[in-house]
């Protein structure tokens, strides 16, 4: 998750340098909001899913090592 986090702060950043205000946000119409909303979503829960997944995996397999090694000793 802290790459995830440090791609959107990178990427915050880098539109803001590149002059992407909220000016040009509020020259939209709203079913063009609406669009811009929902396309991020989508892509949030693109990147969230398999991020998640490899986070449990990676949890779940500590766990059973964890356990493994505990029980050998």
């Amino acid at each position: 998750m802290t790459n995830y986090f440090a791609i959107i702060i990178t990427g915050t950043a880098f539109f803001g340098i590149m002059g992407y205000s909220k000016v040009t946000i509020l020259d939209r119409s709203l079913v063009a909001k609406r669009k811009g909303i929902v396309t991020i979503l989508v892509c949030l829960i693109i990147i969230i899913i398999p991020l998640g997944y490899n986070g449990y995996n990676a949890t779940l397999n500590n766990i059973i090592t964890q356990t493994v090694s505990n029980a050998s000793i």
